[in-house]
């Protein structure tokens, strides 16, 4: 290989390449990081740059010296299940023993517990989906449950359901009351909820990841015979995560909606 031959002494070197312009006016940075930056100190220092490390330290153990005063019936506790893998999505409690509930898990199954947490026993099995993403026991039969398959969560590590399933004995027996494709209903309910006043009456919140699938919120009337889209949010895709009738108005509901797009 060939040497480079060094300018010789007092040579002046050859000047480089320039460095080439873009033409037109400066190209605006894409980056966020300084009005993120700026935000969040904002809420944590305003109207200041930064936040006191000495008043920040001074909250701190106020906060430790607060909780270690709170009596330990009020402390939260695990209580399970503990031998499933994944998340727990729902909770539904018998209205007439606290003591009896029902979780469902995104990728484990509905369980139940009939001691407040101490034991707890499996009632999923040859179900044709393992993803539940709500529960709701009626209160006019508190052994009447639905179980909505299905996470309602937008991420890529959540899965579809096949529909609604129905037990009248508490959890022993399962049938797939409402099928998401005969219905077409959303594949992945985040909500379920039964009118105090009239348990053929239900509404259900779901999501979804695909513009062609259905989401929204649904009604049925006839105790799951017929179903209907409600749209007075949008007849397009729109989100609905949760949904509460008035306990003591009759025909009051409550509902969170998400509408894709600016009118969200």
């Amino acid at each position: 290989m060939a040497k480079k031959k060094k300018p010789a002494s007092g040579q002046r070197l050859a000047v480089g390449p320039h460095k080439k312009r873009r033409k037109g006016p400066p190209e605006t940075r894409k980056g966020t990081h300084k009005k993120r930056a700026q935000w969040f100190r904002a809420r944590a220092a305003w109207p200041n740059r930064d936040a006191s490390g000495e008043h920040l330290a001074t909250q701190r153990a106020k906060i430790k010296v607060q909780s270690a005063a709170v009596p330990a019936d009020r402390q939260w506790e695990p209580i399970g299940p503990t031998n499933i893998g994944g998340r727990l999505t729902s909770l539904a409690v018998h209205p007439g023993d606290p003591d009896v509930f029902w979780v469902g898990a995104a990728g484990g199954g509905v369980w139940k517990t009939e001691d407040g947490g101490s034991t707890w026993k499996n009632l999923w099995h040859k179900q044709a989906s393992l993803n539940i993403g709500a529960l709701a026991v009626d209160t006019k039969a508190p052994d009447t449950v639905y179980a909505a398959t299905g996470e309602a969560n937008l991420s890529a590590d959540s899965y579809p359901g096949v529909g609604i399933y129905r037990t009248s004995d508490g959890g022993a027996t399962w049938t797939l009351w409402a099928p998401a494709k005969r219905f077409q209903l959303p594949r992945r309910i985040g909500v379920i909820a039964i009118d105090p006043f009239d348990s053929k009456h239900l509404r259900i919140g779901g999501v979804s990841h695909l513009e062609t699938e259905a989401s929204g919120m649904f009604v049925t009337t006839d105790g799951g015979v017929s179903w209907r889209r409600e749209n007075f949010v949008s007849p397009l895709g729109y989100f609905c995560h949760a949904i509460v009738f008035h306990p003591k108005k009759q025909g009051v509901i409550f509902a969170a909606i998400f509408e894709r797009g600016a009118r969200s």
